[in-house]
């Protein structure tokens, strides 16, 4: 039965794919995704310079009211992986909780991240009870004055208490993963964070080159801090070789070129607000319009997603920018 199950599962595979090829002809897609990825808040505790939230208006900012949470939540029924995550700390939005339990009640594979500064004991025996699938864990630092001058905030000692503490409690519960966003600052210390990770049973680090994202004085302090391709090649090799040493899984970048997000995932703002992806998330800079005043399967084949898929990988297209062009 298992083997007719996986051979069934290979053919519909198969029939999407011959479907969304000749769907993207005309720049349409698949109505049914295979990610969803919905920011339940803006908001963040933290002033990362490399990240873009710092340098929003206060109007940009805010909260995902659980209503309309579940106003879109309710627009994807057949699809199972959400990424409940965006621009800010998930743990400010306070019903978080009741989003992340209608979710597994509900069957999905959840995934988030958190800068596990707000984490509360009761909030990892939550996460642990309710069988979070995936969590990805924000620091870039071992060292606590390099900490604060990243992340803005004096907060170092109670993250790593708070990270070894909910590795304790979840275990194997849920898949965690170490999310670190490398620079000229911090570069010699990837090996050692692959070393954190291993020493407390976490067996993923996903490192990210620091990455330009559009707003001026974001691309100005990343500019100053962006490495050469010979170093990020080099600290690349080093990394997979300590990863292997220590049993520590360094997930290989997806190449642009190989980009499928634009056919079968989305990103939607706290405010509705229907984007791309996770790279341009900014619905000021590209949206494509908002599931709480249009049905999301009017949005997913209307006129501007069409058109967007269409010149996915012109010149003038948003996406010439995507980091992962230049990744290996």
């Amino acid at each position: 039965m298992g083997i007719l199950r996986a051979a069934k599962h290979q053919a519909n595979i198969h029939s999407r794919n011959v479907i969304n090829k000749l769907l993207s002809l005309r720049g349409m897609a698949y109505p049914y995704l295979d990610v969803v990825q919905i920011e339940p808040t803006k908001l963040c505790n933290m002033s990362c310079q490399m990240c873009m939230n710092p340098y929003l208006s206060s109007s940009e900012k805010g909260n995902m009211s659980y209503d309309n949470f579940l106003k879109i939540i309710n627009q994807f029924p057949r699809t199972k992986n959400i990424i409940l995550q965006g621009l800010g700390e998930i743990f400010l939005n306070k019903d978080i909780f009741k989003m992340l339990t209608y979710l597994k009640e509900n069957g999905h594979y959840v995934q988030f991240a958190t800068n596990c500064s707000l984490l509360t004991e009761r909030d990892m025996k939550n996460i642990a009870e309710l069988g979070i699938d995936e969590i990805r864990l924000s620091i870039d630092t071992l060292n606590p004055t390099l900490y604060e001058e990243i992340r803005g905030v004096n907060s170092f000692n109670r993250v790593i208490k708070n990270i070894q503490n909910l590795a304790h409690i979840v275990k194997y519960e849920s898949l965690l993963m170490i999310n670190m966003v490398v620079s000229q600052d911090n570069i010699s210390e990837v090996t050692d964070m692959i070393g954190f990770a291993s020493a407390n049973n976490i067996k993923i680090v996903r490192v990210s080159w620091i990455q330009q994202k559009g707003v001026k004085d974001q691309r100005k302090f990343v500019s100053e801090r962006m490495l050469p391709t010979m170093n990020l090649s080099e600290i690349r090799k080093e990394s997979i070789e300590k990863g292997v040493k220590l049993h520590v899984n360094i997930p290989n970048k997806i190449h642009a070129l190989n980009c499928k997000s634009i056919y079968n995932t989305a990103y939607i703002t706290w405010d509705g607000f229907v984007t791309p992806c996770c790279h341009l998330e900014n619905p000021k800079v590209i949206n494509f319009g908002n599931v709480l005043e249009t049905p999301f399967n009017e949005i997913w084949n209307g006129k501007k997603y069409r058109a967007f898929r269409k010149g996915h990988f012109d010149i003038n297209s948003a996406c010439v920018n995507c980091p992962h062009y230049s990744q290996e």
